[in-house]
């Protein structure tokens, strides 16, 4: 995807790389004030340009999603939840997970004595079965001790 100042009027564009010039001089002159006046300056021109950008009808391509079946239970997942509001507009059939849920959710089973000491010792140990149960919080927050 182009970056910001393909997308915008080559007036903006100059004025977006006259504000980045002198924010890279005031880091280059090591002046703190400076940079971060600049900065703000920088900041306000990327809100302008995607302001303009958007009016144009350029509109972010939504991130990555990797896909899953597994065994029909078919799903993506999302860096994040802002990827997952858009990618949804465009595959509603999918259950999205951002990448902080799947990592929510593996944490429970990473605890695991069993799942912990199989991926130890066999570096190719892969977790092909688990029971069909309901987990609870304590799970998440304890693992899944061997009762004895």
């Amino acid at each position: 995807m182009p970056g910001f100042p393909e997308l915008v009027s080559v007036e903006t564009a100059q004025k977006y790389g006259s504000a980045m010039a002198k924010l890279n001089a005031a880091m280059e002159a090591d002046d703190p004030e400076e940079v971060a006046k600049r900065a703000q300056v920088c900041m306000r021109g990327l809100a302008a340009m995607n302001q303009e950008a958007e009016a144009a009808g350029h509109n972010p391509e939504p991130g990555d999603v990797w896909e899953f079946d597994l065994d029909g239970f078919k799903f993506g997942i999302v860096q994040d939840i802002e990827d997952q509001a858009r990618i949804r507009e465009r595959r509603p059939d999918l259950k999205l997970f951002t990448m902080r849920e799947a990592a929510m959710a593996l944490r429970g089973y990473a605890n695991s004595v069993l799942v912990e000491a199989a991926k130890h010792h066999s570096p190719h140990a892969e977790i092909s079965k688990l029971p069909d149960i309901k987990l609870t919080p304590e799970f998440f927050e304890h693992g899944d001790p061997i009762p004895f």
